[in-house]
């Protein structure tokens, strides 16, 4: 009961402060409010595994379900520097799913085109501003929601404007160095789904070398509760996902994490592995 009245001034709050939030990472190579350098680029792969077998209902209790779901997908995202305060990105979708007697052949989901633009930088300080529109290449992936389960899967026309402030230092008295990074942006969707309010926050630290990086990220959802139309996706979902991240080579990365999902409404309770490889010029 805490944990509900906690998240609905949580979630108020971050209505109310949508103008006035951010986001943030350490180094040109990451996203958040860094961009690339100008002809600079980065390439990240990611594989990830999703089961979810429960369900939030729209008073945020959870149901088990017989008919789980379950998601292969592949996620391959590639930013490059226009100029040196201008970035271009794209993120594409490629998934499998299947739910009950249901599933999907593996192709693509959603198309992700974005540009981010460094508006101001001190020192390792950085604030950027950041549109994103999303094209559903197949819409939905079920021809009706099998269950609160499936909601995620459904794709969207939509559009996001994002706020990203970033910073990151290292501790005076150790080799250790550390980043933080704040992301807060406001979903339209345009096919009936509800608009959302994206937040999400990253920090990590790595050791002297910046060879071996823990990570730990925490995503939060907000539906709108504005959808046109009653089967539409309008949920609630928070999430963490604690993973290592090992530089190889100085233009190479492996990524191993676990996505869990701990609070929602309308929406699957589920569980990810993922591996991403990274590159970068």
């Amino acid at each position: 009961m805490c944990l509900k009245k906690f998240l609905h001034s949580f979630n108020t709050f971050f209505v109310v402060a949508l103008f006035v939030g951010a986001t943030v990472l350490p180094n040109d190579v990451f996203a958040g409010a860094w961009v690339q350098k100008k002809g600079h680029w980065i390439l990240i792969s990611n594989f990830k595994w999703y089961e979810s077998c429960r369900f939030w209902d729209k008073n945020h209790n959870t149901h088990s379900t017989s008919d789980c779901y379950r998601k292969f997908e592949l996620n391959p995202y590639f930013e490059y520097g226009a100029t040196d305060n201008l970035t271009l990105g794209v993120s594409a979708f490629l998934r499998r799913i299947k739910q009950g007697a249901m599933s999907t052949s593996f192709s693509p989901g959603d198309l992700e085109l974005l540009a981010r633009y460094k508006v101001w930088q001190k020192g390792s300080d950085i604030f950027s501003i950041q549109s994103m529109f999303n094209i559903p290449m197949r819409h939905p992936d079920f021809s009706h929601l099998q269950s609160p389960n499936s909601t995620i899967s459904n794709g969207q026309y939509a559009f996001e404007g994002r706020l990203l402030y970033s910073t990151s230092g290292h501790h005076k008295h150790s080799k250790f160095y550390w980043y933080a990074n704040f992301e807060l942006g406001y979903r339209k969707n345009f096919n009936h789904a509800a608009d959302r309010v994206n937040f999400e926050w990253t920090v990590g630290v790595s050791d002297a070398t910046y060879k071996w990086i823990i990570e730990l990220k925490q995503k939060n959802i907000i539906g709108m509760r504005n959808a046109t139309k009653t089967y539409a996706p309008d949920y609630d979902l928070y999430s963490v996902s604690p993973s290592i991240i090992h530089w190889v080579t100085k233009h190479l990365a492996v990524q191993l994490g676990w996505d869990h999902d701990f609070y929602g409404r309308n929406i699957g309770q589920g569980n990810a592995v993922f591996v991403a490889i990274w590159l970068k010029s």
